[in-house]
């Protein structure tokens, strides 16, 4: 029996999807465990990731408008192929990875009477970047549709939270974006080296998506400023990254270090002095999210300098792994004025042993858990994460 995971990305920097997916396939709980995501030029229509195999939908209609008409016209391409490539196989759970694939799970599911797990990576109904128009129509989808999984997983206390509050009966379980426990001693890259940051400044790193809404240019704007001496090392990408290789060419505070490979983040970072996570309270999505970062930096050995949101505030309270401050450039200024290796060196002491628990064997077990719920479940019994 195929446990089919669908995914609206290319899948190769999904660390998430492919967790969950190695998690699964190490189980014996399936046969064969598949992913179907999205193709991109220059990709594969079938690779194996981590022993995963992962077929990607090539779409005539790629290069039509972003716009919502656009979009619903490649939808609809994409969910036509999954549906003709999948409707006939013998599914057993199909795994639907954020809001975009739960309708094409829904259909799979009428088709082979397989299960259904919505795993809702973020809040996406409420998401503040999107037009009045796709949050109506993302909440209609949900609300219409999250009744027919079986089971239901998200990444925040929070996020679960609220899904129980909103729809009657759904109760997700909680499993965190954690990264995989180094299996020996950390090999840390020397990025202070790389970076050239002299002895008595400290090198934060901020780790992932370089988009909007996550604090890049007040952090470039407080470490541009001249009354203080560390450096920031902005390691991902996205449509940020050319204005940051900009940013870096006037200031020799700032950089710039491609993305690499999930497997590779905690040993780079482990090369740094303190994480960064920032992001913008500008919706419900951002204010209730628990960035893996987060916890990448924690197992790098890292203290963290966060937004003041609730998880993350939880987070370093918890663990007592960093610091809370406004995102805003005065204040940024003010805590980095305030932070020397003294003060990261007294948080660092003893960080490994606050955090011994952490790591994706935790999550594993609450994800087999729902997965064994679901398979045992008989049809029509109320979905819920409380295992």
């Amino acid at each position: 029996m195929i446990n089919l995971h669908i995914v609206r990305n290319t899948v190769r920097n999904d660390s998430r999807v492919l967790k969950e997916a190695a998690t699964l396939r190490d189980s014996g709980l399936f046969s064969k465990i598949e992913i179907v995501g999205l193709n991109e030029p220059g990709l594969p229509e079938h690779e194996v990731i981590d022993g995963l195999n992962v077929r990607r939908i090539s779409l005539s209609s790629r290069g039509w408008s972003k716009g919502l008409i656009g979009q619903v016209f490649k939808f609809a391409e994409w969910r036509h192929r999954i549906v003709q490539i999948y409707g006939q196989q013998s599914l057993s759970v199909v795994h639907c990875h954020d809001l975009d694939p739960l309708p094409i799970g829904v259909q799979l599911k009428a088709r082979s009477g397989a299960r259904l797990v919505y795993d809702a990576h973020e809040l996406e109904t409420e998401q503040g970047e999107r037009s009045k128009l796709r949050v109506a129509l993302a909440r209609w989808t949900e609300r219409r549709l999250i009744g027919r999984a079986d089971g239901c997983i998200s990444v925040s206390q929070s996020i679960c939270d609220w899904y129980a509050q909103t729809y009657p009966g759904v109760r997700p379980a909680l499993v965190r974006n954690l990264p995989l426990r180094p299996s020996g001693p950390l090999a840390a890259v020397d990025l202070r080296a790389r970076c050239g940051v002299p002895a008595d400044a400290l090198l934060f790193i901020y780790l992932g998506a370089l988009s909007p809404g996550r604090g890049i240019a007040e952090l470039m704007e407080a470490f541009a400023d001249a009354d203080q001496p560390h450096h920031i090392v902005f390691m991902g990408y996205g449509i940020l990254a050319n204005q940051i290789a900009a940013q870096a060419a006037q200031c020799s505070r700032i950089h710039l270090h491609p993305a690499v490979p999930p497997q590779e983040v905690i040993r780079h970072a482990a090369g740094a002095d303190i994480g960064v996570s920032f992001i913008m309270d500008t919706c419900l999505s951002n204010r209730y999210c628990l960035p893996n970062k987060l916890f990448e930096c924690a197992l790098a050995g890292l203290p963290v300098l966060v937004s003041d949101l609730p998880e993350q505030r939880r987070f370093v309270e918890r663990y007592d792994a960093g610091w809370c401050t406004a995102l805003q450039v005065s204040a940024l200024r003010a805590t980095l004025r305030g932070l020397d290796r003294a003060r990261c060196e007294a948080l660092r002491a003893g960080l490994a042993e606050r955090t011994a628990g952490l790591g994706w064997h935790q999550e594993a077990e609450v994800l087999l858990a729902l997965y064994r719920d679901v398979l045992g479940r008989r049809p029509g019994a109320p979905l819920s994460g409380d295992l």
